[in-house]
């Protein structure tokens, strides 16, 4: 389950650090073309959603390491491709990318285990926690 890190927030000087993390917004991605022709370029079958954990996660997997910088500036207009799309749509083009980057990377039945499984917390922070906590909140939380 990703998130957004400092998304909403006034930058500050705390958030310049470079570390490494599980994995990158592809709105401020620089790789390399070796590391791109590694892990075979990003999946052609996800046009937007979880394209950037998907290319993450397997850079990951070949060995890579991938490190936040937040010493960079960068303007993105986040979810600006998707300003007109419903919530549904792009809920479903998420739970779908996430399905095809699991299933693809470790098998059929992971990735529907693994999608029933958020599916289910998903259902549960909403009932549960929404009114309270944000999600970034409650995952914190579960750390």
């Amino acid at each position: 389950m990703g998130y957004d890190r400092y998304e909403g927030n006034t930058d500050r000087e705390e958030y310049s650090i470079v570390e490494e993390v599980d994995a990158l917004c592809g709105g401020a991605l620089l790789i390399t073309k070796e590391a791109l022709d590694t892990v075979g370029g990003f999946n052609s079958h996800m046009f937007m959603y979880f394209e950037d954990i998907d290319i993450s996660l397997r850079l990951r997997d070949f060995g890579f390491k991938l490190f936040y910088c937040g010493k960079s500036t960068v303007y993105h207009d986040h979810m600006g491709s998707s300003g007109g799309t419903s919530n549904f749509k792009r809920n479903f083009m998420n739970m779908r990318n996430r399905y095809i980057s699991i299933g693809s990377r470790k098998g059929f039945l992971v990735g529907l285990t693994e999608t029933i499984w958020y599916i289910f917390k998903w259902f549960t922070w909403k009932l549960i926690y929404s009114k309270r906590i944000t999600l970034r909140e409650y995952l914190e939380r579960k750390k």
